[in-house]
This record gives structure tokens, C-alpha cells and sequence, in this order.
């Protein structure tokens, strides 16, 4: 709360100020916080606002990060269209610009929203890319996100050991880079691989 707090100080300020990109980060950092809170649509209004603000001064990195924010925040209320259009422009832009690491972020994020459509092949071939750079770059972070899509496309198309081996794997890399969330998250998906 007392974040919330700063940040809409910042805000308010940032207003005032001749710097849009602080205008931009500021709103995101309040879509960020609404959607830690759980509340998404929030996140989104926040969201819509940085992108708005983020497209009248042509600011693509800032645009980039907020449109996959958008998709999150869309794919969490199951705004299946809307999350598609924000990934897929955001890929584009990512592409553009040469931006392999947002890229990474981008395909995995992708890869979850095919998940959600039951796409697993496409999910799968979005899985591929990501862990293809992630690989070249090195981002043990989103290597262990690719195998903890790899786990939930198998559990989901009905390979249980594969689906365990790639959630054990992941959960073995989330824990080599003291992620505590990504480990619990990698957890509640081999509990519902378990419990079939």
C-alpha cells in the first residue's frame, strides 16, 4: 500500500514533468503492482494508459514491456483475443528491434496463452523459439520457464513422464537461480501432474 502510495506520488509529479518515459514506467509500475494484487483489471486500465502514453511519444521499448504486460493482464481474465494481439504486436515490435531478450519473455508468455487455447503444437513450437534463445543467450530464467511449459503441453496431451521430466527439470533450474515464486509455481503444476 505505502508503494502504491509513492508511485501515485510519482505519478502526479511525473505529470508535471517534460519526461514521458517517467510518465510511462510509473504507470506500468502501478499495473504492476494492481496485478501482484491479483487485481487485473486494474493492471489493465494501467496498462492501456502506458501504452497510450507509450505510442504518443514513440517510445518502443517502453511500448514493447507494456504491450506483453497487457497480454498477461488480458490472458489472466481470459481475454484470449485481446492477450493473442498484444503478444503478437509486442513479437513484432521485439522482432523490429532485435530485441532477443524481451523476444524470450515474449514467446514463453505466447506459448502459455496457446496453452490456454489448447494449442498445444503451436504452444510447443513457441516453447521451441524461446528455449532456442534463451539457450543462445544463455537465460537460465527462461530456459526453466520453457521447461515448465514443456511439463504442462505433456501432462496436458497425456505424457505423464515427460510432463514430470521436464517439471523436474524446471524446478531444479528455478531453484539453481533462487526464484522461490517460479519454484512454487513449477511445484503447483507437478502437484495437478500428480494428482491425475
Amino acid at each position: 500500500d505505502e508503494a502504491e502510495r509513492l508511485f501515485h506520488e510519482a505519478l502526479q509529479r511525473g505529470t508535471s514533468t517534460t519526461d514521458p518515459r517517467l510518465q510511462v514506467d510509473v504507470m506500468t509500475n502501478l499495473g504492476s503492482l494492481a496485478k501482484i494484487r491479483g487485481d487485473f483489471r486494474e493492471a489493465l486500465r494501467f496498462y492501456e494508459e502506458a501504452l497510450a502514453h507509450g505510442r504518443l511519444h514513440s517510445l518502443l521499448d517502453n511500448i514493447l514491456g507494456t504491450l506483453n504486460n497487457l497480454g498477461i493482464a488480458n490472458m489472466a481474465l481470459h481475454r484470449i483475443d485481446a492477450a493473442e494481439e498484444a503478444f503478437t504486436e509486442a513479437l513484432t515490435i521485439a522482432n523490429a528491434l532485435g530485441g532477443m531478450s524481451f523476444r524470450i519473455q515474449i514467446e514463453v508468455n505466447s506459448a502459455a496463452l496457446q496453452i490456454e487455447k489448447g494449442d498445444f503444437a503451436e504452444a510447443k513450437r513457441r516453447c521451441d523459439r524461446a528455449m532456442q534463445l534463451a539457450t543462445h543467450l544463455g537465460d537460465s530464467r527462461a530456459n526453466a520457464e520453457a521447461e515448465k511449459l514443456y511439463g504442462i503441453i505433456a501432462r496436458e496431451t497425456g505424457d505423464l513422464a515427460l510432463a514430470e521430466a521436464h517439471l523436474s527439470r524446471a524446478r531444479v533450474m528455478a531453484s539453481a537461480v533462487n526464484d522461490l515464486e517460479f519454484e512454487g509455481d513449477v511445484n503447483r503444476e507437478l502437484a495437478e501432474l500428480f494428482d491425475r
